[in-house]
């Protein structure tokens, strides 16, 4: 996979007011490699991230995938490579807060042809710690185990793109050593992006892009 931001650009009217959040990025993304966008709060990462995982579309310029230009106008589309070809960790989870971890992880084979892989789902909820959790309400949860479950989930998917937006903010120092581990070995075959404004995956990242 190989995604290619020409000139990106986002602006968001408030009001009468025009705040220009990105200008003119450029930037190859390819897989094998994990990329840090880095900067400080409102400086656009999330926003960007957005932009190159299909769920906001630019102001200007061009977002091509494998050399095709992406068509924002058009959501079925956008929503088919997202659900092919993406995975996400969000800064608020987007978890179902009354639905168990269990339920909330099945979710992924929702809509799907791949079959319930319950071993694989047990093994993950182990990785993370949070075997014992798996049939708890998600409200019940702290944020961060609930951080955990988010990218317990993620890797449930067979993505080519995974996309983390400040994935430890709320996680441990042990269980972020986890969450290291496995995406040092994610990013040798996946494309991985994730944010993050201090510098804790500053040595594991191959490419640090600055906003």
């Amino acid at each position: 996979m190989i995604i290619q931001a020409l000139d990106l650009g986002k602006v968001y009217q408030k009001g009468k007011n025009s705040i220009e959040v990105i200008k003119e990025f450029n930037h190859v993304f390819e897989s094998g490699k994990m990329y840090l966008l880095k900067g400080a709060s409102g400086k656009g990462k999330t926003t960007l991230l957005s932009i190159l995982g299909l769920l906001d579309k630019p102001t200007s310029g061009k977002l091509l995938l494998n050399g095709k230009e992406i068509d924002f106008t058009k959501p079925g589309v956008l929503c088919d490579i997202r659900k092919a070809e993406y995975s996400f960790v969000f800064q608020d989870y987007a978890l179902f807060e009354n639905l168990s971890v269990y339920e909330n992880l099945r979710l992924v084979y929702e809509d799907t042809d791949e079959k319930l892989d319950e071993k694989r789902i047990d093994d993950l909820l182990q990785k993370m710690n949070l075997l014992h959790r798996k049939y708890h309400r998600t409200a019940e949860l702290s944020g961060g185990e609930k951080q955990r479950v988010a990218f317990a989930r993620a890797l449930l998917k067979d993505a080519e793109v995974f996309i983390f937006d400040e994935p430890i903010s709320n996680v441990d120092e042990g269980n972020a050593q986890i969450i290291f581990d496995i995406m040092k070995v994610l990013k040798t075959t996946r494309m991985v992006m994730v944010t993050c404004h201090t510098s804790v995956f500053d040595n594991i990242c191959d490419e640090i892009v600055c906003l």
